[in-house]
Protein backbone atom coordinates (compact mmCIF):
# COMPACT_ATOMS: atom_id res chain seq x y z
CA UNK A 1 0.00 0.00 0.00
CA UNK A 2 2.78 2.58 0.89
CA UNK A 3 3.88 2.20 -3.11
CA UNK A 4 0.65 3.29 -4.25
CA UNK A 5 0.75 5.76 -1.19
CA UNK A 6 3.54 7.26 -2.39
CA UNK A 7 2.58 7.23 -6.46
CA UNK A 8 -0.17 9.38 -5.33
CA UNK A 9 1.76 12.02 -3.57
CA UNK A 10 3.84 11.86 -6.43
CA UNK A 11 1.00 12.70 -8.90
CA UNK A 12 -0.04 15.71 -6.58
CA UNK A 13 3.06 16.92 -6.46
CA UNK A 14 3.61 17.38 -9.97
CA UNK A 15 0.29 18.54 -10.63
CA UNK A 16 1.01 21.34 -8.11
CA UNK A 17 4.43 21.96 -10.03
CA UNK A 18 2.48 21.99 -13.19
CA UNK A 19 0.18 24.58 -12.35
CA UNK A 20 2.48 27.10 -10.86
CA UNK A 21 4.68 27.20 -13.60
CA UNK A 22 1.46 27.30 -16.34
CA UNK A 23 -1.34 29.95 -16.33
CA UNK A 24 -4.28 29.35 -14.49
CA UNK A 25 -6.81 26.69 -15.86
CA UNK A 26 -9.12 28.63 -18.23
CA UNK A 27 -12.58 27.45 -17.26
CA UNK A 28 -15.31 27.69 -19.28
CA UNK A 29 -17.40 30.92 -19.06
CA UNK A 30 -21.03 31.41 -19.13
CA UNK A 31 -22.50 34.25 -21.70
CA UNK A 32 -23.28 37.35 -20.42
CA UNK A 33 -26.97 37.83 -20.75
CA UNK A 34 -27.99 41.57 -21.10
CA UNK A 35 -31.51 41.79 -19.15
CA UNK A 36 -33.10 43.46 -22.35
CA UNK A 37 -31.55 40.71 -25.45
CA UNK A 38 -34.52 38.78 -26.62
CA UNK A 39 -37.33 40.58 -24.47
CA UNK A 40 -38.91 43.10 -27.30
CA UNK A 41 -40.00 39.71 -29.32
CA UNK A 42 -43.15 38.51 -27.03
CA UNK A 43 -44.71 41.94 -26.90
CA UNK A 44 -44.05 42.38 -30.76
CA UNK A 45 -45.65 38.74 -31.43
CA UNK A 46 -48.51 40.11 -28.85
CA UNK A 47 -48.83 43.64 -30.71
CA UNK A 48 -49.34 41.57 -34.52
CA UNK A 49 -52.08 39.34 -32.94
CA UNK A 50 -54.11 41.67 -31.57
CA UNK A 51 -53.63 43.87 -34.59
CA UNK A 52 -54.90 40.87 -37.16
CA UNK A 53 -57.70 40.11 -34.79
CA UNK A 54 -58.66 43.50 -34.60
CA UNK A 55 -58.42 43.68 -38.06
CA UNK A 56 -60.58 40.80 -38.80
CA UNK A 57 -62.99 41.92 -36.17
CA UNK A 58 -63.10 45.22 -38.06
CA UNK A 59 -64.44 43.48 -41.51
CA UNK A 60 -66.88 41.14 -40.02
CA UNK A 61 -68.84 43.94 -38.30
CA UNK A 62 -68.60 46.03 -41.24
CA UNK A 63 -70.05 42.79 -42.77
CA UNK A 64 -73.42 43.44 -40.58
CA UNK A 65 -72.22 40.36 -38.83
CA UNK A 66 -73.18 38.21 -41.18
CA UNK A 67 -71.08 35.20 -42.42
CA UNK A 68 -70.90 34.43 -46.38
CA UNK A 69 -71.20 31.15 -47.48
CA UNK A 70 -70.69 29.64 -50.98
CA UNK A 71 -72.39 26.86 -51.88
CA UNK A 72 -71.79 24.73 -54.80
CA UNK A 73 -75.02 24.81 -57.26
CA UNK A 74 -76.15 22.22 -59.89
CA UNK A 75 -75.89 23.60 -63.23
CA UNK A 76 -79.88 24.20 -64.65
CA UNK A 77 -81.04 21.83 -66.91
CA UNK A 78 -81.23 22.60 -70.32
CA UNK A 79 -84.72 22.73 -71.77
CA UNK A 80 -85.42 21.89 -75.54
CA UNK A 81 -85.99 24.48 -78.16
CA UNK A 82 -89.28 26.16 -78.33
CA UNK A 83 -90.55 27.70 -81.95
CA UNK A 84 -90.74 31.38 -81.41
CA UNK A 85 -93.67 32.75 -83.78
CA UNK A 86 -92.29 36.32 -84.37
CA UNK A 87 -95.83 38.91 -85.98
CA UNK A 88 -95.54 42.11 -87.15
CA UNK A 89 -96.52 45.26 -86.00
CA UNK A 90 -97.64 47.55 -88.42
CA UNK A 91 -96.72 51.47 -87.03
CA UNK A 92 -95.80 52.71 -84.01
CA UNK A 93 -95.80 56.72 -83.87
CA UNK A 94 -92.88 58.36 -82.51
CA UNK A 95 -93.32 61.72 -81.78
CA UNK A 96 -90.50 64.23 -83.11
CA UNK A 97 -90.96 68.15 -81.59
CA UNK A 98 -90.23 70.77 -83.55
CA UNK A 99 -89.60 74.54 -81.42
CA UNK A 100 -90.55 77.73 -84.00
CA UNK A 101 -89.29 80.80 -82.41
CA UNK A 102 -90.96 83.90 -82.90
CA UNK A 103 -90.96 87.44 -81.58
CA UNK A 104 -92.98 86.75 -78.46
CA UNK A 105 -93.97 83.28 -78.18
CA UNK A 106 -92.82 79.59 -78.70
CA UNK A 107 -94.70 77.19 -80.68
CA UNK A 108 -94.05 73.22 -80.88
CA UNK A 109 -95.26 71.21 -83.29
CA UNK A 110 -94.88 67.57 -82.97
CA UNK A 111 -94.25 65.30 -85.94
CA UNK A 112 -94.72 61.66 -86.17
CA UNK A 113 -92.79 58.85 -87.62
CA UNK A 114 -93.92 55.68 -88.40
CA UNK A 115 -91.77 52.40 -88.51
CA UNK A 116 -92.57 48.83 -88.09
CA UNK A 117 -91.24 46.91 -85.76
CA UNK A 118 -91.14 43.11 -84.99
CA UNK A 119 -92.20 41.86 -81.34
CA UNK A 120 -91.41 37.93 -80.49
CA UNK A 121 -93.52 36.45 -78.33
CA UNK A 122 -92.25 33.29 -76.72
CA UNK A 123 -94.83 30.22 -76.28
CA UNK A 124 -93.91 28.21 -73.07
CA UNK A 125 -93.67 24.51 -72.96
CA UNK A 126 -96.92 22.64 -70.67
CA UNK A 127 -95.42 20.83 -68.28
CA UNK A 128 -94.92 16.76 -68.83
CA UNK A 129 -97.72 15.00 -66.30
CA UNK A 130 -96.44 13.12 -63.85
CA UNK A 131 -95.70 9.12 -64.48
CA UNK A 132 -95.73 7.06 -60.88
CA UNK A 133 -94.41 3.75 -61.04
CA UNK A 134 -94.73 1.30 -58.66
CA UNK A 135 -91.59 -0.34 -57.91
CA UNK A 136 -92.10 -2.59 -54.72
CA UNK A 137 -94.38 -3.55 -52.18
CA UNK A 138 -94.52 -4.55 -48.69
CA UNK A 139 -97.76 -5.97 -47.76
CA UNK A 140 -98.74 -5.97 -44.07
CA UNK A 141 -102.43 -6.26 -43.26
CA UNK A 142 -102.35 -3.62 -40.31
CA UNK A 143 -99.02 -1.65 -42.30
CA UNK A 144 -98.40 -1.97 -45.82
CA UNK A 145 -95.97 0.07 -47.53
CA UNK A 146 -94.86 0.44 -51.15
CA UNK A 147 -91.89 2.23 -53.10
CA UNK A 148 -93.54 4.73 -56.02
CA UNK A 149 -90.59 6.42 -57.60
CA UNK A 150 -87.76 5.62 -55.66
CA UNK A 151 -89.48 6.92 -52.67
CA UNK A 152 -90.86 4.52 -49.54
CA UNK A 153 -94.94 5.52 -49.59
CA UNK A 154 -97.53 4.62 -46.75
CA UNK A 155 -101.13 5.51 -46.90
CA UNK A 156 -101.67 9.01 -46.43
CA UNK A 157 -98.28 9.44 -47.78
CA UNK A 158 -97.82 12.15 -50.99
CA UNK A 159 -95.92 11.80 -53.90
CA UNK A 160 -95.63 14.73 -56.06
CA UNK A 161 -98.44 16.17 -55.61
CA UNK A 162 -101.05 12.70 -55.41
CA UNK A 163 -102.01 10.93 -52.54
CA UNK A 164 -101.63 7.31 -51.74
CA UNK A 165 -105.17 6.32 -50.69
CA UNK A 166 -104.58 2.33 -51.26
CA UNK A 167 -101.91 -0.59 -50.65
CA UNK A 168 -102.66 -3.60 -52.12
CA UNK A 169 -100.80 -7.31 -52.82
CA UNK A 170 -99.47 -6.22 -56.22
CA UNK A 171 -100.95 -3.05 -56.85
CA UNK A 172 -101.08 0.92 -54.98
CA UNK A 173 -103.98 3.54 -55.78
CA UNK A 174 -103.01 7.44 -56.14
CA UNK A 175 -105.13 10.29 -56.56
CA UNK A 176 -103.59 13.61 -57.74
CA UNK A 177 -104.49 17.28 -56.43
CA UNK A 178 -106.68 17.28 -59.81
CA UNK A 179 -108.75 14.37 -58.55
CA UNK A 180 -107.55 12.10 -60.88
CA UNK A 181 -107.32 8.28 -59.35
CA UNK A 182 -104.58 6.07 -61.01
CA UNK A 183 -104.10 2.69 -60.03
CA UNK A 184 -100.79 1.54 -60.02
CA UNK A 185 -99.30 -1.88 -60.69
CA UNK A 186 -96.29 -4.26 -59.58
CA UNK A 187 -94.67 -4.86 -63.16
Amino acid sequence: MSLINEALKRAKEAEAGNRSSASPAARPMEAAHSPDSGGYWLPILMGVVLLVSGVLMWQWLGSGGAMQVRARSNPAPTTPAVAVPVSSVAAVPVATPTIGVSSNTVAVAATTDVEATNTVTVAEAKPQPVTYKLQSVFFRPNNPEAVINGKLVFIGSRVGDARVVAIAREAATVVTSAGQTNVLELP
